[in-house]
């Protein structure tokens, strides 16, 4: 089923983990996960962080990997389950997350509040609010801001 060797280990090792978050998202804790497999916690936290930031490229290239981890069968089933998101290495989701906290921040966060239930139903309130209104980012950096900010960057061509 697999080949021998590490690397082939810690590939069903990360299939596992990655399998058993999304088989109960909403309530699988990563220590249940870590548990269950007998792994340490941080390399449930670690494989979950790294499907999140490294982007396409590195999912684009472990994604092949499972016909060469598994059979072909177990391993297009594995691949139909990923959902690959494409997250820019400078990260303009970061931006929107920042955005996002701030208005938090803002709306909710800059007074004290007195226990934790209270500070969940506060952000709860806020969250939901801010879902209804569905805004969007306007960004104002456009192209051709960037082609003259950045021009140095741009190389230079010879005609």
């Amino acid at each position: 089923m697999t080949k021998a060797g590490k690397a082939s280990a810690r590939a069903v090792q990360h299939a596992n983990i990655l399998l058993l978050a999304d088989a109960n998202a909403d309530n699988r804790m990563d220590k249940e996960i870590a548990a269950v497999l007998h792994v340490a916690l941080r390399t449930v936290e670690r494989i979950r962080m790294w499907c999140v930031t490294e982007g396409i490229e590195r999912a684009l290239h472990r994604k092949p990997s499972l016909y060469e981890a598994f059979d072909a069968k177990t391993a297009n089933r594995l691949a139909k389950r990923i959902d690959l998101h494409f997250t820019p290495k400078h990260g303009s989701w970061l931006n929107i997350t920042e955005i996002e906290l701030r208005a938090l921040t803002g709306q909710c966060l800059d007074r004290r509040i007195a226990t934790l239930k209270e500070l969940r139903k506060q952000v709860t309130v806020r969250q939901h609010q801010r879902n209804k209104e569905v805004r969007a980012v306007d960004w104002r950096f456009t192209t051709e801001d960037a082609r003259i900010k950045l021009k140095h960057l741009y190389p230079i061509l010879q005609t």
